[in-house]
């Protein structure tokens, strides 16, 4: 069984060396299967424990590799308030800022409220800046 604080990597690494200790002399392939199963049945994270399951046995470092990659994924989302968050973060990034202030349409080639750049009587940025050269 995982003990309390141990990395996957170290208890893969247990699991291994043991399943070549007992099983000595079968083939590597079998070892290597029998401690993916192992592996599998020892891990402490019941959520990470149940996608392996789903996933099928396989060879000890692949399983490893992918109970490392499920407990990133859940590090990231965190928790499920915190995903909300997020998502709700990213829904906002990708909306266009609000061009209005006070109600007021906003110029994008001025920045004062008040018109539309159609309707702006400074000339553009491009016309300023190269005839200043």
């Amino acid at each position: 069984m995982q003990e309390s604080g141990e990395t996957f990597q170290e208890f893969a690494a247990a699991v291994e060396q043991l399943a070549h200790r007992v099983l000595f002399g079968l083939p590597v392939t079998f070892i290597q299967t029998e401690a993916a199963h192992s592996f599998i049945d020892g891990i402490r994270d019941r959520e990470v424990k149940k996608h392996l399951l789903m996933g099928g046995y396989r060879i000890l470092n692949a399983t490893l590799i992918l109970a490392l990659k499920l407990e990133a994924a859940k590090a990231a989302a965190g928790s499920p308030a915190r995903l909300r968050e997020l998502t709700g973060a990213f829904a906002r990034a990708s909306q266009p800022p609000d061009r209005r202030r006070e109600g007021r349409p906003l110029c994008w080639q001025c920045g004062t409220a008040g018109h539309l750049r159609r309707n702006c009587r400074r000339e553009p940025r491009e016309n300023r800046d190269s005839g200043n050269e």
